[in-house]
């Protein structure tokens, strides 16, 4: 049987042959947008609060309620791979006592790196003061949000980091390892300010400008959010989600109390698409919370000795930050990392 003669002539052949190289490159292109790096803001950014609603209280209590000193508001923030829904959440008190307010309407509002505030939808509080509202899927980067009080106008503020795919991060504790003890929390407290560890910032700038996502996990309450994200702010440091217990009692200095708190954020971080390159502790918790969520040893540097967890490899000791400064300079900015 005679095999039929090929009409490919090698002016076709070359012609299929860059097609398909062309469709290669295609493909890679599609699966380098899959995962593009954002540039996460060094700052907060400046976007104007939404105006006040200016309605009617739900009921009588509630004002009673709102005179009882300032608000003392907290929202939390959210970190999302692409395409997922975040679930904002805030809890609304007022007051030295921090006094819940129940049952009362709030208004959400969302603006992106342009600064528009577009109003969601409404909501309202539970018997602990809580609200929460699943929002719409948005576009990687870093959007800002408000849950407003629908009565008196007061309001909570968090922030909304979604992911784009892989994402390089930085994750550091904040007392003990950013303050210079624990105890530094307690002058905070005071209105003496917590201070910093000599090079701390820098080494977190260091990181924000190589393009990593700087996350801080801290064991701090909830009540301490917003005094916590403005000392950050303040000691220069870069602007990054931060998570704290949304129950007291997850505060706890132990393994099942913060150090249950901080292995279950940073695994739920990293199930949202973050790729922690280095973390940063000082307390027997920080070591075992680290190595049990999957952040390698190699990867985690403690202040001072760090205490074994378990047959996990210790960790790497960190003298300070002045001199370390160097060691993060010398690592790869995020962008060139692979997926």
């Amino acid at each position: 049987m005679t095999r039929p003669t090929s009409t490919l002539t090698p002016s076709t052949l070359v012609a299929l042959a860059t097609l398909a190289a062309a469709l290669v490159l295609a493909g890679g292109c599609q699966r380098e947008r899959a995962a593009p790096r954002v540039p996460w803001p060094g700052e907060a950014p400046a976007c104007a609060p939404p105006t006040a609603s200016g309605a009617a209280w739900r009921h009588d209590r509630s004002a009673v309620v709102a005179r009882m000193g300032e608000p003392r508001h907290v929202a939390s923030d959210v970190v999302v791979p692409a395409r997922t829904r975040p679930e904002l959440v805030a809890k609304f008190a007022y007051g030295k006592v921090s006094k819940d307010l129940e049952g009362e309407d709030v208004d959400v509002y969302l603006a992106g790196a342009d600064c528009a505030v577009r109003r969601l939808g409404r909501t309202g509080t539970d018997d602990d003061g809580r609200a929460g509202y699943q929002a719409p899927a948005l576009p990687p980067g870093h959007h800002r949000y408000w849950m407003r009080v629908a009565g008196d106008g007061s309001a909570a503020e968090g922030g909304v980091w979604v992911l784009p795919g892989a994402t390089p991060a930085v994750v550091f504790d904040i007392d003990g390892t950013l303050t210079i003890d624990d105890g530094e929390l307690l002058d905070d407290l005071l209105g003496r300010g917590a201070e910093a560890f000599a090079g701390a910032a820098a080494v977190a700038r260091a990181w924000a400008d190589k393009g990593y996502l700087v996350v801080y996990v801290t064991g701090r309450p909830y009540p301490l959010r917003e005094r916590t994200r403005r000392w950050l702010v303040t000691g220069g440091f870069p602007f990054g989600p931060l998570f704290t217990p949304d129950r007291l009692r997850d505060g706890r200095p132990s393994r099942d109390g913060v150090g249950a708190f901080k292995r279950e954020a940073l695994t739920a971080l990293q199930a949202a698409g973050l790729r922690v390159v280095r973390a940063y502790g000082n307390a027997a918790t920080d070591v075992c919370a680290y190595a049990e969520a999957g952040v390698p040893p190699a990867a985690t540097f403690i202040l001072g000795t760090p205490t074994p967890c378990d047959a996990h490899p210790l960790p790497h000791a960190l003298a300070g930050y002045v001199d370390h400064l160097a060691d993060v300079e010398a690592q790869p900015a995020a962008a060139t990392l692979a997926p």
